[in-house]
């Protein structure tokens, strides 16, 4: 089950996220990367777009920026 939309709005908002800016998901490997991208869309976001390539392919390349937070 999903949290309720406004629980789920509230938090991606805190993080930093917004429906008016263009959000990439992806995960690991890729299979999570979906449901991002279809709570994004259910919560009515347009500019989503998923990465399917995944951090498996965006980590292991050496001209493709990665920033480690909380380091």
């Amino acid at each position: 089950m999903l949290k309720p939309a406004q629980e789920l709005q509230t938090n991606l908002e805190k993080h930093g996220l917004a429906p008016e800016r263009e959000t990439v998901v992806h995960c690991q490997a890729g299979v999570r990367t979906t449901l991002g991208f279809f709570v994004l869309k259910l919560l009515g976001w347009d500019r989503v777009r998923a990465y399917d390539a995944a951090m498996a392919e965006w980590a292991n390349r050496d001209d493709t920026p990665l920033v480690l937070e909380n380091a």
